[in-house]
């Protein structure tokens, strides 16, 4: 990507909202300074030509960058773009931090953006219209956005007004399939294959909710957690990706930041 590349150990500026401010989406949030220390490889200035939709941005050299590490679920996909382009008008100058190997297959460079008030990511997750979605190709493990979204759930801001949007207990999850959600529930027992190792929430892998992860992955994505993936039989956990139908509503870990286990 053309720009100014400087190799640095970079503090992300993180905009967390205040709870007056939480509260209407349609304000901007207080800034409150917390600052992640990340190694990155550079950071790019660019100005920005174009707001594509609700996490893409089209940059006067001709890059194509997306916001890396969340989801916006499509009922807030109108108010997402509406503040992008109000924070990145044309001609704005924005910092780039590109993350992973490289552009994806449609071309956008996952990266944090920031503009003149610190990164969009925080703003979009402490107004609660995006949700964090780690991958291992965009590698963001943010725990001060990680903060923020629990915050605005906990505000019930954006889209966490209608929990049901994205949030399903395990024995439900069948109504998220083919969607981007959070799952919640208790893991009944761990099964697996030579390939594979399955979290099972119920008795039917058939019909029931499961957790999928390949084993090469398996230490990195469970790791935090529990020595040994069989200490999460019995445990509630909550997971998040995209439930898929296979056989009955699943979602396949590769990242840790894609569960939790909760008290």
């Amino acid at each position: 990507m053309p720009g100014c590349r400087i190799p640095v150990v970079l503090g992300l500026l993180l905009l967390a909202a205040s709870p007056a401010a939480a509260g209407d989406a349609g304000s901007a949030p207080a800034v409150v300074e917390t600052v992640v220390e990340t190694v990155v490889e550079a950071v790019v200035e660019a100005v920005v030509e174009a707001v594509v939709d609700e996490l893409t941005l089209r940059t006067e050299d001709g890059a194509v960058v997306r916001l890396a590490g969340l989801h916006v679920p499509g009922p807030f996909a109108a108010a997402a773009r509406a503040t992008l382009e109000a924070a990145l008008p044309p001609g704005a100058t924005v910092r780039l931090v590109p993350l992973g190997p490289g552009p994806d297959r449609y071309g956008r460079t996952p990266a944090v953006v920031s503009g003149s008030d610190g990164a969009l990511q925080t703003l979009l997750v402490a107004r609660g219209l995006a949700l964090l979605r780690p991958s291992p190709e965009a590698p963001l493990r943010p725990p001060g956005l990680q903060d923020l979204e629990k915050r605005a759930a906990a505000e019930r801001v954006g889209l966490w007004a209608d929990r049901a949007l994205v949030l399903s207990d395990a024995h439900g999850a069948d109504r998220l399939i083919g969607r981007y959600g959070l799952v919640e529930g208790r893991v009944l027992d761990v099964g697996g294959t030579d390939h594979h190792v399955y979290l099972n929430f119920g008795r039917d892998w058939r019909r029931d909710f499961t957790l999928r992860v390949r084993r090469p992955e398996l230490d990195h994505v469970v790791g935090r957690w529990a020595a040994d993936v069989e200490e999460l039989a019995g445990r509630r956990v909550r997971a998040r990706g995209f439930v898929v139908d296979a056989g009955g509503p699943m979602i396949e870990l590769a990242h840790p930041e894609q569960i939790e286990v909760l008290p």
